[in-house]
């Protein structure tokens, strides 16, 4: 796994193809407890911890980071190779998986005439969620205790705003877009008392 720059991540988004999410895992993994994937707060401090500040490459209106990934995959006994951008859109993560196109047109071998959507089954890109969010749980139990950094991230389209203040992880939806504001204006103030009312 290779992070890429968001420059990096454009060039290969002209070069790839989208692989059809699967929804069923994503509320698979929303609902298993011990996992991080349903929490924007720890995913995206456990996606800083490996991979640096987030780019931008997501919707400003409906999300608030973008970690893009080069990732190599085993396909019918073949490696492939699969472009991921970690965003999140509204209050989920997203995967964004994407088939890297080698020269002249084919996709790692496999026959470009298919449609993407065709390629990998479903139990294949299942496995490659649940592995990555195991991944990142783990390294997210490693870290946990020591995390000291403060920050926050907002979502505009759903009043949203979480992140890591004052040792805890918080995520947040305002009541109306005045509550909204006033969360993010006193967080990019540093007041303590704006945490106040954040739940983890």
């Amino acid at each position: 796994m290779i992070r890429l720059t968001d420059a990096q991540y454009a060039g290969m988004f002209e070069i790839s193809v989208p692989l059809r999410p699967d929804y069923g895992t994503m509320m698979r993994l929303q609902m298993t407890p011990g996992l991080i994937y349903s929490s924007n707060a720890r995913m995206v401090a456990t996606l800083r911890s490996l991979c640096g500040e987030s780019g931008r490459c997501f919707d400003d209106w409906k999300g608030s980071f973008s970690f893009p990934l080069l990732v190599f995959f085993e396909h019918n006994r073949e490696n492939v190779t699969l472009v991921l951008n970690l965003t999140n859109v509204r209050t989920s993560l997203d995967f964004g998986v994407r088939l890297l196109m080698l020269a002249g047109g084919s996709r790692n071998g496999i026959d470009a005439g298919k449609g993407a959507f065709g390629e990998f089954a479903a139990e294949e890109i299942s496995s490659l969620y649940m592995s990555l969010v195991r991944f990142l749980t783990r390294h997210f139990e490693v870290i946990r205790n020591d995390y000291s950094e403060d920050f926050h991230h907002s979502v505009p389209s759903d009043l949203l705003v979480f992140g890591h203040k004052d040792g805890r992880f918080f995520e947040f939806i305002a009541k109306n877009q005045e509550q909204y504001n006033a969360v993010i204006a006193a967080l990019a103030d540093g007041k303590r008392e704006s945490a106040g009312e954040l739940k983890c």
